[in-house]
């Protein structure tokens, strides 16, 4: 009953659809998520760890930017590899 009461305020004035489907999801049905703003760091990694997709940049849940990024991100890896090399 709160949760319900919590959607109906947080989507009050949204289409009628949007709020309908609101309504009709059960209670045990919902999946709560907090987003969070992280600090920039500008280190992929340290020592034999480098970090990828999700796991180096804050993204929106559900929006499926991991597996983009991921791409992105070996591009990147890849091209700084041929430039120096692997040092330790």
């Amino acid at each position: 009953e709160e949760l319900q009461q919590l959607l109906n305020s947080r989507f009050q004035n949204w289409p009628a659809e949007i709020r309908a489907l609101a309504k009709a999801t059960k209670a045990d049905e919902v999946i709560e998520t907090s987003v969070a703003e992280l600090p920039i760091s500008w280190r992929w990694g340290e020592d034999d760890v480098t970090l990828l997709g999700d796991a180096a940049h804050a993204q929106l849940p559900g929006l499926a930017l991991g597996v983009t990024t991921s791409f992105g991100d070996i591009e990147e890896l890849t091209k700084q590899i041929r430039r120096h090399g692997l040092n330790r």
